[in-house]
Order: structure tokens, then C-alpha cells, then sequence
């Protein structure tokens, strides 16, 4: 679905957690998915239900966020109501957390540039994010 560019300890290191990863989209990706783009964000939750999900459809799922864009993330079903009739399935996970770093969302990081990152959004585990990658040798191109 993209080409990964980071060796397995990178990712064993990133994943699964509070992280998306932005790589350059892969020819097998189906051309209708972000077609604007050439890349593709990545993502695989510490959520037991997700990944067995995702394990018995046999192929990554194509989410969206639970909230309009650049609105605060969602911590419970409740909190986008108003989307509810455009969404195909609701996946009710009880509250996800109670505190502000929660709405923080993800850290999404911009891997597209061999030993290069590129934080898109700081999100709740930027600091962690920052260092795994220096640990590797990685440029912080934002600076």
C-alpha cells in the first residue's frame, strides 16, 4: 500500500501507538483513496479490537478522524453525533481517555524523504516520536 522506507526496528519501535506515518504511496493502492496525493498516512492503533479487525477483513481499512478537520479529536461517540448519518459504521470503543493530551490525536510524521522526518502534527506523542527517530539517525527537517 506504500513503499516503506524505514527498516523493521524503526517500525517496531513507532507501531503499533499513537503515531501515523506518511510514506510514498504504493502503485497497488487504490487510485480512488486520497487521489491528490502521492502519499499515503499509515497508522496502526494499540487497540486489540482494531487490529483483529483489520487481521479478519485480510487488508489495511481506510478511516477517517471522528471529527471535522481541525476540530478537537474525539474521545466518545457522543462528541461527533452530527456525522452519524454519513458514516458507514460507528465503532464504539467506550471513552478513550480523559485528559487534554488525549485530544491531541495522533503524532503524524512525514517519512517521504530517506533519513528525513517531517512533523505534520505534533499530536500527543511527538516527544517519543523524536526521539525514536534521532535514535536512528534521522534529520529533523522541520528545523
Amino acid at each position: 500500500w506504500c513503499l516503506v522506507t524505514i527498516s523493521d526496528n524503526v517500525l517496531e519501535d513507532l507501531l503499533p501507538g499513537p503515531v501515523t506515518l506518511v510514506f510514498q504511496r504504493s502503485s497497488l493502492l487504490n487510485s480512488y483513496l486520497n487521489p491528490t496525493s502521492n502519499s499515503i498516512g499509515v497508522r496502526i492503533p494499540k487497540c486489540a479490537f482494531i487490529q483483529t479487525l483489520a487481521q479478519k477483513c485480510q487488508q489495511p481499512i481506510a478511516l477517517t478522524s471522528a471529527n471535522i478537520s481541525s476540530a478537537m479529536s474525539s474521545l466518545d461517540i457522543n462528541e461527533f453525533e452530527e456525522l452519524w448519518p454519513k458514516l458507514d459504521l460507528i465503532v464504539d470503543g467506550g471513552t478513550l481517555g480523559s485528559s487534554e493530551q488525549s485530544r491531541l490525536g495522533s503524532t503524524v510524521v512525514d517519512l517521504t524523504k530517506e533519513g528525513e522526518f517531517t512533523i505534520i502534527r505534533e499530536g500527543c506523542a511527538y516527544n517519543e516520536v523524536v526521539n525514536i527517530l534521532h535514535k536512528y539517525g534521522f534529520k529533523n527537517s522541520n528545523k
